[in-house]
């Protein structure tokens, strides 16, 4: 299940960041601030990535952590901290790439070029299956 999303995810997230580098110019985070209030529909595409790539509900990243943390205390407890240090981790540099692009107008004097149709397509494109999955378990 976590390779099926992870499918979907990464390219999703790769194309958002390209998206980002191509409004901008940069690919540095610090110089992308104020992104999204440019683009409020990225914006929504990010959150939805990120928040599938953290193992937020309702995607079916949360389904695979669940059963992957069942195999892991299976095997042993004294791995359980290592999985849940990782997975802090990586919540935490979710969240602060998703909050790295909001706030000021930013640094570049870029004000931002149309939106293009096919990146938010492409981007929901990514998202769609990735929260839709979790309704095939319930069909199994």
């Amino acid at each position: 299940m976590i390779i099926l999303a992870h499918g979907f995810r990464s390219p999703g997230m790769f194309a958002m960041a390209n998206f980002n580098y191509e409004a901008r110019g940069s690919r540095v985070i610090l110089l992308q601030k104020g992104l999204m209030k440019l683009y409020p529909v990225s914006a929504i595409v990010w959150f939805l990535l990120l928040a599938a790539n953290m193992a937020a509900p309702p995607s079916i990243n949360l389904a695979g952590e669940i059963y992957i943390t069942a195999s892991v205390l299976k095997l042993g407890f004294f791995l359980f901290p290592l999985l849940a240090g990782a997975t802090f981790l990586s919540a935490a540099y979710n969240l602060y790439l998703y909050s790295s692009q909001q706030g000021s107008r930013g640094f570049s004097l870029n004000q931002g070029r149309g939106i293009k149709s096919n990146i938010i397509l492409g981007g929901l494109s990514h998202v769609i299956p990735v929260y839709f999955c979790i309704f095939c378990l319930f069909l199994l």
